[in-house]
């Protein structure tokens, strides 16, 4: 069998929640670190490259932070290494 189209998942959630609260989560590595990785080297701001670490699965990736504009959208690439792009993500909240 061969595939014919990469595949690809879909996720959405309602949260009720001020939006400016929600983005301050994503952004904020002292937040985010209570729901998602267990470490960042840095808040999420356009142009930097951050470093997300999943301390229990001895896993991390870097983040290269494309664009970030405060209460509605981040927009950023994910390399598991240097030389290897893995995803990118454009992310509206």
């Amino acid at each position: 069998m061969e595939i014919q189209q990469l595949p690809s998942a879909k996720a959405e959630m309602l949260i009720r929640q001020p939006v400016a609260e929600v983005f301050e989560a994503f952004v904020d590595p002292a937040i985010t670190a209570r729901f998602w990785f267990t470490k960042s080297s840095g808040r999420l701001e356009t142009g930097k490259q951050i470093q997300w670490d999943w301390e229990m699965y001895g896993h991390s990736v870097q983040v290269n932070v494309k664009a970030i504009e405060e209460n509605k959208r981040r927009c950023g690439g994910r390399a598991s290494s240097a030389a290897e792009a893995t995803h990118s993500a454009d992310r509206e909240i």
